[in-house]
């Protein structure tokens, strides 16, 4: 698994990153050789002596990890079962909305298995940077600003940094400390529809 992290305006839009990283995959151009230790059988036989006499038991070749051979590049033993390190490069597609601790999936992006066996799936796990005066609650976002003692009494407006831009919001007359106001769809996830509805900007 790997990891991404993104700041709250990536998350709000979503966005691209490009991110580099190392997977095993099969190396070209192998020849293979049968395992000394095994002989193609990719098993071995263990004795062990207990109270009802010598047990003898099947594990799996210690020396080739079960394969039954040797994989070899240039006359050169490889590691790993016929695997080798290889640099990639990945467009992660981040969707708007999501959420930190979420994960992406990409099939068959990450190491491959061993004697043919499929690649895994990479997963990106997703960290978002916490903010000073921003906060999520569920799809919607929290943020504290302060007014003076006129704006609170007769009221006022601001303008609140959006990553649209910046928002006019009014300040009511006679507002309380800690009060909030609901801007209506200006944050997280997708606009009104039958199944949902995107979040709001709760200004506090």
């Amino acid at each position: 698994m790997l990891q991404l992290t993104l700041s709250f305006e990536d998350t709000y839009h979503g966005i691209e990153k490009e991110i580099s990283y190392q997977r095993m995959v099969p190396a070209e151009w192998v020849t293979t050789k049968p395992c000394p230790t095994c002989d193609w059988r990719g098993v071995v036989m263990q004795q062990a002596r207990t109270v009802f006499g010598v047990m003898q038991t099947q594990a799996a070749c210690p020396d080739c990890q079960g394969a039954g051979q040797e994989y070899y590049k240039d006359d050169k033993k490889i590691a790993g079962g016929g695997l080798e390190q290889q640099s990639e490069t990945l467009t992660v597609k981040v969707p708007a909305g999501i959420k930190t601790d979420s994960k992406i999936r990409y099939a068959g992006k990450w190491n491959a298995g061993m004697l043919g066996w499929p690649a895994w799936d990479l997963y990106i796990r997703i960290l978002v940077k916490q903010s000073e005066k921003r906060r999520r609650d569920g799809d919607n976002m929290l943020i504290d600003i302060d007014v003076s003692v006129y704006e609170a009494v007769l009221g006022g407006e601001q303008k609140i940094p959006h990553p649209d831009g910046e928002i006019k919001v009014s300040i009511p007359k006679w507002l309380q400390v800690g009060e909030s106001i609901r801007v209506s769809w200006k944050w997280f996830g997708e606009k009104s529809t039958r199944w949902g509805r995107k979040g709001d900007l709760i200004v506090i």
